[in-house]
């Protein structure tokens, strides 16, 4: 082992079909892609990522819990993103982030 701190992503990963995104975070975001994808009939796509983690994951999951689909009553992982309005402040956010910088995320 090097020493040097592991670099975690925060992702967006999204399902054109259903119109839904998964906000995540790991060290190898096309890996969880691949995971994902084999639990999946439609085709999944890395829409974003950037070095960020579970902080980021938790604030876009918090400002988003309304969005969060519900399945039999139940939260689900994935947020509805019909109106693109999720990926595309994720991304928004990706372009300007500095690590370990404040995250100030709005609905």
């Amino acid at each position: 082992m090097s020493g040097a701190p592991s670099e975690i992503y925060a992702y967006c990963i999204r399902d054109d079909v259903s119109a839904r995104v998964k906000i995540g975070h790991s060290r190898k975001p096309w890996n969880r892609l691949r995971q994902l994808q084999t639990g999946s009939s439609t085709k999944l796509r890395l829409v974003c990522q950037f070095l960020g983690g579970k902080y980021v994951e938790r604030a876009f999951l918090q400002v988003n819990y309304a969005r969060r689909v519900r399945v039999r009553g139940r939260v689900t992982e994935w947020i509805d993103d019909a109106d693109e309005a999720v990926s595309k402040n994720f991304c928004a956010i990706a372009s300007r982030w500095t690590p370990g910088t404040i995250l100030c995320v709005r609905a």
